[in-house]
């Protein structure tokens, strides 16, 4: 979860998490909001301790508060 606002049509958020064992990218592509929101986004599954950064590039106009990472659980019902 990322909590935040884009104030253009779309903000493109690299999330790059690095271990011993390599470095894995993700995308999270967070719209338009004038006012802040919270915003899920479904990432592959990464576990294990991570280095997070989160990259914003040439153009981006987001203003970032905080991120939250939620454990997805599976077969519930």
């Amino acid at each position: 979860m990322i909590y935040g606002r884009s104030n253009i049509n779309k903000n493109t958020i690299h999330i790059h998490f690095n271990s011993e064992h390599g470095e894995i990218k993700q995308l999270a592509e967070f719209l338009y909001s004038k006012d802040y929101v919270a915003r899920e986004f479904s990432l592959e599954s990464v576990t294990g301790i991570q280095r997070v950064t989160f990259v914003f590039l040439p153009g981006s106009n987001f203003d970032f508060k905080w991120f939250k990472f939620i454990q997805k659980v599976l077969g519930g019902s």
